[in-house]
């Protein structure tokens, strides 16, 4: 090589790049001086409050003014939740009253919750949550509620660090977790006892994406942190296995590394992700979690409908519910339904680096519950709890676009994010009590079967039998040929006669399971019927009576040789039952006065 050239180098050539770290803005620095990665350095242009030549002092400032105007906002939001009592229609009876081992910390307790699965799944960190409250106040809703809020708030925290690191500016960050933290969906995290899963699991899944952002290979301290944290996660609650996915392809596209590398890094945890799936679906299998899909093409119909239910739901959130109408058939779908899976693909195919990140780790997120194994419940708000993360992100780098040519126009974002809290605030009026929630649930959505169903439950509990009754009458119009709507009516029923008649002890549970048992059985359905007549029964006793009829109908002659009989022993509630099936004038005379009008 040539002097001059050797010169020329030592003078101005170019240096060797060092590796980046992908460190947060406001991450502890594990070097020296870490590079910035491309993709930040183009998010921190034209964002107000993150100009160079920022001091540390400046910087540390502003990071705790911008966490307690979210504490302060979280607190503001879902304050009206922290007074309401336990859900008792709604899994709070049976996780805090309960279940014994929430309620005193022992090391008996700990073997329970850690021996085996609960309520359906295998969350034990959820369950050990409680003790940070339960064993001290007891299964009191104001203070869960309160204890909910305050770990939420935290988590919020987490979450700007998170989008922070992602290569948000300061402004946008802030706006983003905002729209994340007080979207209406995240109201049965907050302010719905039994929610509290979805925090410990929100935190524990920040803290492995904070983790990774440190790390440095795939075997330092930091990397194993971050799969430390990830599968405390999945302990907590399952939409967060598919997190890994989302490391890599944060490592793809934010970080710009290359995808074999992004592979090797998380090959791990991608490992132990699918095993952990697998468990998860043995244990939904075996609690009869799993319900079969559409016939036809109805599991990808399904899957499309899911996705585009909580895409619209994470976009516009006007019609919130704990629980919502199930596609059966394939009828049911619409080429609406295709909509969500359409505007996912084009923003992955259109869309820069970040917008590729936003969608392809929304869709990783909900895949647990996006029906390609069928779930009990088809969509649920909570499921987008975690979900919504990528998308608040994707909702920042927007605000950043927009603030490009003019720093003050991310502020457009403040609005929308005034609306979100707005639903939210008035969303917890309908967790005020059992029935506040459940009226909610079948006023927004008539055709939810699940929703009648709580009506009915609620309105029995209290003793408002009729109330009960027009609401399972609504869940089995929306769903006629499922058995547990007609055995809810059944029991209603029972419970009315007993109430009425005097009749004890109660015999309308083991009732209304025979009456399910046997729903196709003409004659087991009329020993029931018959049984029930001579305990003292009256109303409840004609529903199994008029399912055999409409199984084995009778000729006229002998419905009208019934009603005479009935008649002889004045029993004029069953005469007018046989005479209202007889579909013709009866030929006694005696049996006129007994037609329906």
């Amino acid at each position: 090589m040539s002097a001059r050239k050797k010169k020329r180098r030592k003078k101005g050539g170019p240096a060797k790049k060092p590796a980046s770290t992908g460190a947060a803005p406001e991450a502890s620095a594990s070097t020296s001086a870490p590079e910035k990665p491309r993709s930040t350095e183009r998010a921190s242009k034209g964002t107000s409050g993150d100009d160079a030549g920022r001091s540390a002092g400046g910087i540390g400032a502003k990071r705790w003014v911008d966490d307690a105007f979210l504490v302060l906002a979280a607190v503001l939001t879902f304050a009206r939740g922290v007074p309401r009592a336990l859900m008792e229609s709604w899994d709070d009876q049976r996780f805090l009253v309960e279940f014994e081992p929430v309620q005193a910390i022992s090391l008996d307790n700990l073997v329970a919750i850690w021996s085996e699965p609960h309520f359906e799944a295998y969350h034990p960190l959820h369950l050990m949550a409680y003790w940070l409250d339960v064993p001290f106040a007891g299964p009191n809703g104001p203070v869960i509620h309160a204890v909910n809020l305050a770990l939420f708030a935290g988590a919020l925290l987490l979450v700007r660090r998170v989008l922070l690191g992602w290569g948000l500016g300061r402004l946008p960050a802030l706006l983003a977790t905002l729209a994340y933290g007080l979207h209406p969906v995240q109201v049965e995290a907050v302010t719905w006892a039994t929610g509290r899963k979805e925090i410990v699991a929100l935190a524990l899944a920040c803290a492995a994406l904070l983790a990774h952002r440190r790390s440095a290979g795939a075997w330092d301290r930091w990397a194993w942190a971050s799969r430390a944290a990830y599968l405390l996660a999945a302990l907590a609650k399952t939409t967060v296995l598919p997190l890994p996915l989302v490391l890599l392809a944060e490592d793809v596209w934010l970080r710009e590394r290359s995808l074999g590398e992004a592979v090797k890094h998380h090959a791990l945890a991608l490992v132990a992700g699918l095993g952990l799936a697998q468990v998860v679906v043995s244990i939904w299998e075996a609690n009869e979690m799993v319900r079969p899909p559409p016939p036809g093409l109805g599991r990808v119909a399904l899957v499309g409908a899911t996705i585009t239910h909580h895409l619209g739901t994470a976009l516009l959130p006007l019609d919130t519910s704990p629980v919502y109408a199930l596609h059966r058939e394939l009828g049911d779908f619409s080429w609406l339904d295709a909509a969500g899976p359409l505007a996912l693909a084009l923003l992955f195919w259109r869309g820069g680096p970040r917008a590729r990140f936003s969608a392809f780790a929304f869709a990783a997120l909900l895949a647990p519950v996006m029906n390609f194994v069928p779930v009990y419940f088809e969509v649920q708000d909570r499921y987008l709890s975690l979900p919504l993360l990528p998308l608040a992100f994707g909702f920042g780098a927007l605000l950043e676009k927009i603030g490009e040519a003019e720093p003050r126009r991310v502020l457009f974002g403040a609005p929308w994010v005034g609306l979100l809290a707005a639903l939210t605030v008035l969303y917890q009026g309908a967790w005020e009590s059992d029935e506040a929630l459940w009226t909610h649930a079948a006023e927004t959505h008539p055709g939810s079967f699940y929703a009648w169903m709580k009506v009915g439950e609620v309105h029995r509990n209290e003793g408002e039998y009729d109330s009960a009754l027009a609401a399972y009458e609504h869940a089995i119009e929306a769903e006629p040929t499922l058995r547990l709507g007609h055995a809810g009516r059944f029991q209603a029923l029972a419970l009315r006669d007993e109430a009425r008649l005097n009749l004890s002890p109660s015999q309308a549970i083991p009732l209304s399971q025979r009456y399910v048992q046997h729903a196709d059985d003409a004659v087991a359905l009329r020993t029931l019927a018959g049984d029930m007549v001579v305990a003292g029964y009256r109303e409840a006793a004609l529903m199994p009576l008029s399912r055999a009829l409409d199984l084995e109908p009778l000729p006229p002659e002998r419905l009208e040789r019934a009603a005479v009989l009935q008649l002889e022993h004045d029993a004029e509630w069953l005469v007018r039952f046989y005479v209202s099936r007889l579909g013709r004038p009866p030929f006694d005379e005696r049996l006129r006065p007994f037609m329906p009008e």
